[in-house]
């Protein structure tokens, strides 16, 4: 077998040790420590071959947004898929992106002023305390968030408080993130939240949950 062949596989056998190890070491890390994705990491984060794998496009599809909705997104980082929900909601309304990190939000801000989105509010808050009245939404939807919340059931009963009518929760996880969950976890604390599933999406590499609070 020729010198480069050999070379060329023993280097993709120690980069697939390396990626799963690195993901067993923080998969370890983050079942005792919940802290947000650093914003230094919002390249990481946001990037071609996740957006081919959890399509942007794909997930806003998935939800099914109605153009006339007021909806907020939990954990919205550098904007990988805020932007895509604002391209479907129209101009009079609009929809609030909420991160906790100044430095996430100072990120998702130039990138909508790159794009021109003039109807997303961008607001610096927890997802343990949201910082807004009750029955103030339409929907709201969090992609790969809910695994870094120290408290997730504190969490969905914030945003069954803020959501009005029978809103929309949309709850979406990729496999690769350190704090991937589980579905079945995802639908225990959700019903316990008291949320009921209406349709799910996606298989063993990525899934979107989309529940609703009952009126």
């Amino acid at each position: 077998m020729p010198f480069v062949i050999v070379l060329l596989y023993w280097t993709i056998v120690v980069i697939l040790l390396w990626a799963f190890t690195v993901q067993v070491v923080l998969r370890i890390i983050r079942r005792y420590v919940h802290f947000p994705m650093p914003a230094f990491f919002n390249r990481l984060i946001d990037n071609p071959l996740r957006r081919r794998i959890q399509s942007p496009r794909k997930i806003i599809d998935w939800m099914g947004l109605s153009p006339n909705t007021v909806i907020l997104e939990i954990g919205a980082g550098p904007g990988t898929f805020t932007i895509e929900a604002a391209r479907r909601i129209e101009n009079e309304r609009r929809v609030v992106a909420l991160d906790v990190q100044p430095a996430m939000i100072s990120v998702l801000v130039k990138k909508l002023e790159k794009e021109k989105m003039t109807n997303v509010e961008s607001i610096i808050g927890s997802a343990l305390s949201l910082p807004f009245l009750d029955d103030s939404f339409d929907g709201s939807f969090m992609i790969t968030v809910l695994g870094e919340l120290p408290d997730k059931s504190e969490a969905l009963l914030e945003v069954r408080r803020v959501l009005r009518g029978e809103g929309e929760l949309a709850i979406g996880e990729l496999l690769f993130d350190p704090d991937y969950p589980r579905k079945k976890t995802i639908l225990w604390l959700c019903k316990d939240a008291g949320f009921e599933l209406i349709s799910e999406y996606g298989r063993f590499l990525h899934y979107l949950l989309v529940f609703r609070k009952p009126a």
